[in-house]
């Protein structure tokens, strides 16, 4: 992916400076590059592989490149997240049910200031300007103790789409969250739970 936006393009998070990233990056686990392919879930790898797919040799696809009926299977924990640039604002077009779950709410319609679901929002919009402003994918893996009290591995790829190629205008989101308990490991992915 290339790190720069198009010349000439105001930057749609113009106030970060890169000190202010790299303050925001260090306690924040996150991989910006395909390197993330060697520590994700097959799910999570086979999602970017769509994705991917869809580029035809663009450095990113557009939303109508994304066809549901070929994303069934990761659809219920997908996330479309619109790039408003008038004024600028982050919004959530579209929250699959799994997502839904895992918020306790639905967000469709919000803003993220107003929906977003991350360590702080100060390191979710971080991962947005790298998208939007860098044109980067973002992985994370984040562990915390859900609301019934297992642990959770919670995976997140973080693509961009663009309608003419250049500037990023969705975001698609893809989330997979392992449950830990005392009988074992569970896997809730887009198919449901699954004991391994």
């Amino acid at each position: 992916m290339h790190s720069n936006s198009r010349e000439g393009q105001t930057p749609f998070f113009p106030n970060r400076s890169d000190d202010v990233a790299k303050e925001v990056c260090v306690p924040y686990a996150r991989i910006t590059t395909t390197a993330f392919l060697d520590e994700c879930s097959d799910t999570v790898a086979a999602f970017y592989a769509y994705w991917d797919s869809k580029r035809n040799g663009r450095l990113m696809p557009s939303r109508v490149d994304i066809d549901p009926v070929e994303m069934k299977r990761w659809l219920p924990s997908v996330t479309i997240v619109d790039v408003q640039r008038h004024p600028q604002r982050l919004v959530y077009r579209l929250v699959g049910t799994r997502s839904v779950e895992l918020r306790g709410r639905d967000v469709t319609g919000l803003t993220v200031e107003q929906g977003y679901h991350g360590t702080t929002l100060e390191d979710v919009l971080e991962n947005y300007r790298l998208i939007i402003d860098e044109k980067k994918v973002v992985y994370d893996l984040e562990s915390s103790m859900s609301s019934t009290e297992l642990c959770e591995d919670g995976e997140t790829l973080m693509l961009p789409l663009s309608s003419d190629g250049e500037v990023v205008d969705k975001v698609l989101i893809y989330v997979e969250v392992t449950y830990l308990k005392r009988s074992g490991v569970h896997r809730s992915t887009a198919n449901g739970l699954k004991e391994f």
